[in-house]
């Protein structure tokens, strides 16, 4: 499996021609919860938007998944990762993946202190 370090893919993009990721400098891309590592913490930043009505949005927006709101995937199901059990504030959730995949995080910096 070919890991990539999230601070090398603008030097990457740049050999591939690709254009820089728009995110403020010194500051990592949103990812999605479908993204981050068991256990790992992070801060969501927002819901990804769709066409049309988003009766999901609203019901992930009133579950807690709101701009501030600390987060973290405690549990991958068995066949595939689906669901994903995740915490947000202190309650947790079972979500489908494309679920996850609306919600935007950012991971928080590691503090030395948490737990592996």
């Amino acid at each position: 499996m070919l890991a990539l370090q999230t601070d090398n893919l603008d030097d990457i993009g740049r050999t591939l021609g690709l254009p820089r990721a728009q995110h403020p400098p010194g500051t990592r891309p949103p990812l999605d919860l479908t993204q981050l590592r068991l256990r790992e913490p992070a801060v969501v930043v927002g819901l990804a938007p769709v066409d049309g009505p988003d009766p999901i949005g609203h019901r992930l927006d009133a579950l807690g998944f709101v701009r501030g709101e600390p987060v973290r995937v405690v549990a991958f199901g068995p066949f595939g990762g689906d669901p994903l059990l995740v915490q947000v504030g202190s309650t947790r959730f079972a979500l489908r993946r494309p679920e996850a995949q609306r919600v935007r995080v950012l991971p928080e910096p590691p503090t030395g202190d948490q737990p592996r």
